[in-house]
């Protein structure tokens, strides 16, 4: 007889999880005692006490925020506009502070790369999200699309060493190990890996990380989840409250086995969970050679159990914690890069190459922009046109660039500057 399904975490999950989350909870209330100047505990002690603190200051969250040393003062738009003029410098013309918007200011930001292509640097992969098979947009990783990225960085001259930063839960083993073999092939190449940890890097996330040449995660990364699972639900309970039923003739028992109107077949299962074991050996296997260990001590560690990179570090699963830059930094050491004492290394996005018909639309939006923006100020009879006009019109140049970038497919983008003045 099946056992019951549960209904709840086990207790085996719920210390995990505890492990986890203590940790990083830890590591926040502490960063914001130190940036507050405050005892350590006091942020665990106010939101025990809040209840009480909160009647004491008749209501008021933003004087018990005030009175906890949460922030430094209470100000209205005004008061804070006269706060930053002081601080800054007087726009006569906006009777407002001097600002400068972000496309402005990146207009004005020197391309490290410019100078020369064949200047020495390291290329930088990014690697955001959920890892699916085959091609991916931006907001996930595809097997193919992020191993061409490292195939591009690898044979990329002026390439001298590799940053992959990970942000990904994970996804597909199979999409996976393509990215990993990818690196694999460029440190075989002579070039160094190295893994930067974001938020995330955890099943798939670490299965990519496993063919580098030095892992580094931030203390608050979620790492590790060294396992494999598979889903196939079934829905014959509801069949049969509906008194439902399917039947027919089949040439074997695999014919229909994933038909989720009927029960799983326990051959099925054994596949399934032979299929599972093979990938699972395969992922302890990797982590192990990567980390100069044993199948048998990474089993301990992993059971698809996550981890802070403070813990990972802990149980040898990343070699240091740190930033990117971190990673730039070991990266620049590794490659052996010559940088003068100051300067900063030659960093290069790698980024898939546009198409010709992208890169005519990418075009566009500089040529077409100004003419666009030189109407309107002429309908408005404006010499210059107001900021959020300015600002409108920035945002109709960023819809064209993702358009550009095939982050759109067959959409159509409407935008009214009816609110601006």
């Amino acid at each position: 007889m099946r056992s019951p399904t549960p209904t709840g975490p086990s207790p085996a999950t719920q210390e995990a999880e505890g492990l986890v989350y203590g940790e990083l909870w830890s590591g926040f209330t502490g960063a914001i005692e130190t940036a507050r100047k405050l005892e350590a505990g006091s942020i665990a002690q106010g939101i025990a006490e809040l209840p009480q603190r909160l009647a004491a200051v008749k209501g008021d969250p933003a004087q018990l925020a005030l009175q906890a040393k949460l922030v430094d003062g209470l100000k209205t738009r005004d008061e804070m506009r006269a706060l930053l003029i002081a601080k800054g410098t007087k726009d006569e013309q906006s009777k407002s502070f001097r600002q400068v918007s972000l496309n402005d200011y990146l207009a004005y930001v020197k391309d490290a790369s410019a100078p020369s292509k064949l200047q020495p640097g390291v290329g930088i992969v990014v690697a955001e999200g959920e890892i699916v098979d085959g091609d991916a947009g931006p907001g996930r990783i595809g097997g193919d699309t992020t191993a061409r990225l490292i195939r591009k960085a690898r044979e990329d001259e002026a390439i001298k060493a590799v940053v992959l930063r990970v942000n990904s839960p994970g996804g597909s083993a199979f999409a996976s190990e393509i990215v990993r073999r990818e690196l694999e092939l460029t440190r075989k190449a002579g070039k160094p890996v190295v893994i930067s940890m974001g938020d995330v890097a955890a099943s798939g996330g670490y299965w990519i990380a496993t063919s580098s040449d030095a892992v580094i995660a931030d203390p608050g990364t979620i790492t590790g989840s060294i396992g494999v699972f598979g889903i196939l639900p079934t829905a014959e309970g509801l069949m049969s409250k509906l008194s439902l039923h399917t039947g027919g003739t089949t040439t074997t028992w695999l014919a229909g086995s994933m038909d989720p109107r009927r029960p799983l077949d326990p051959r099925l299962q054994a596949v399934m969970q032979s299929s599972i074991d093979n990938i699972y050996a395969r992922f302890t296997t990797l982590a192990a050679q990567a980390r100069k260990s044993t199948p048998e001590k990474i089993d301990a560690v992993a059971q698809g159990r996550i981890w802070t990179g403070a813990q990972a570090k802990e149980r040898g699963l990343v070699d240091r914690l740190g930033s990117l830059d971190d990673a730039v930094q070991a990266a620049v050491k590794l490659g052996k890069l010559e940088v003068k004492d100051g300067d900063k290394p030659r960093l290069v996005y790698v980024e898939r190459d546009m198409s010709r018909k992208e890169r005519l639309l990418a075009s566009l939006t500089d040529v077409v922009a100004p003419p666009i923006a030189q109407a309107v100020g002429q309908a408005l009879g404006l010499d210059a046109l107001p900021v959020p006009v300015v600002e409108e019109l920035a945002t109709l140049r960023e819809l064209a660039k993702q358009s550009a970038q095939g982050r759109w497919e067959r959409a159509a983008a409407v935008h009214c500057l009816c609110g601006a003045p």
